[in-house]
C-alpha cells in the first residue's frame, strides 16, 4: 500500500473513533441530565454522519485507485507497442486476426504464396464483406526475377505465379460477387522489405514491415520483422504508408492471367 493511501485510511480512521467518541460523550451528557430523546437525535445524526464521511473517503480512495490502474494500463500498452521492433515471425499475431474487422488489407512483397494458400478463406470472408485488397508482387516476367532466382538458388518466377494464381482467383470472386475490390500491381525491382498494411487510414491502423536479408540466400525463417502503429510511432508509420502509396502508383497494373 503507498503512503498516501496509508494517511487516507489512518484519517478516515480518526474520523470514525473522533466520531464515537462524541456520540459517547452526548450519551453521558444526556442521559446525566435525563434528556434521553435528545441522546438518540444526536446520536442518530452523528452515526449518519459518520456514515456519510465514511462512504465519501471510501470512494474517494476507489477512485483514486482506478484511476492509477487505468494509467499504468495505458503506460504497459505503449511500452508494448514501443517494443514491437525486430519481432520474430511467431511473436506477430496471426494474419488472420489481423485482417479478422479490417476494411483495407494492402500488401508488398516478392511472393505471398504461403500466406495466401493458408488464408484465402479468411481473405474471401473480408472481400464479402466488402474489404479492398491491394497486392504488390515482384514481376514475374521481369529482369529484377531473373537476378533473383539466380541469387538465391529457388524457383522465384513459379513462387510468383502461384501467388498470382491465387490473388486472381480472389479477384474474380470479388467480380462474381459484386463485393470488395481486388487490384493487382507488379514491379520490376527487389525491394527491400514486405509489408502487410492493414486498415492503414484508421487510427488503429497497423503496418508490418518485413526486412530482408542482406544475403537472399537466406531461409525465410531469418527474416526480421517491426511493427509500426500511428500511436506509439507516428512518424515511420507516415513514411512507410506514403513508400507503400508511392510504389503502387509506380507499379505496373494487370487484369488477367494473360497478360503474364
Amino acid at each position: 500500500m503507498d503512503k498516501n493511501k496509508k494517511i487516507s485510511y489512518a484519517m478516515l480512521v480518526y474520523i470514525l473513533l473522533g466520531s464515537v467518541s462524541v456520540i459517547l460523550f452526548l450519551l453521558g451528557v444526556f442521559v446525566f441530565k435525563g434528556l434521553l430523546s435528545s441522546v438518540l437525535i444526536d446520536l442518530s445524526t452523528e452515526f449518519l454522519g459518520a456514515v456519510i464521511i465514511f462512504i465519501f473517503i471510501n470512494r474517494l480512495l476507489l477512485a483514486r485507485e482506478y484511476d492509477a490502474s487505468f494509467l499504468l494500463e495505458q503506460a504497459i500498452k505503449r511500452l508494448d507497442k514501443a517494443t514491437h521492433f525486430l519481432k520474430s515471425p511467431e511473436q506477430n499475431p496471426p494474419f488472420d486476426e489481423l485482417i479478422s474487422n479490417a476494411r483495407k488489407i494492402y500488401l508488398l512483397g516478392n511472393s505471398f504464396v504461403r500466406l495466401l494458400r493458408t488464408y484465402e478463406a479468411n481473405l474471401i470472408k473480408r472481400i464479402d464483406a466488402g474489404a479492398e485488397v491491394r497486392i504488390i508482387f515482384l514481376d514475374p516476367r521481369g529482369e529484377a526475377c531473373k537476378l533473383l532466382a539466380a541469387s538465391s538458388g529457388r524457383d522465384v518466377r513459379q513462387a510468383i505465379m502461384g501467388s498470382i494464381n491465387i490473388a486472381f482467383d480472389l479477384r474474380q470472386h470479388s467480380l462474381d460477387s459484386k463485393r470488395g475490390k481486388v487490384e493487382i500491381r507488379l514491379i520490376d525491382w527487389t525491394p527491400s522489405c514486405g509489408m502487410y498494411l492493414i486498415d492503414p487510414d484508421a487510427a488503429n491502423g497497423y503496418i508490418r514491415v518485413t526486412v530482408y536479408p542482406p544475403d537472399v540466400r537466406s531461409p525465410l525463417s531469418n527474416r526480421v520483422h517491426f511493427i509500426l502503429s500511428r500511436d506509439a510511432d507516428k512518424r515511420w508509420y507516415e513514411q512507410y504508408y506514403s513508400q507503400y502509396r508511392s510504389l503502387w502508383d509506380q507499379a505496373t497494373p494487370i487484369h488477367s492471367r494473360e497478360e503474364l
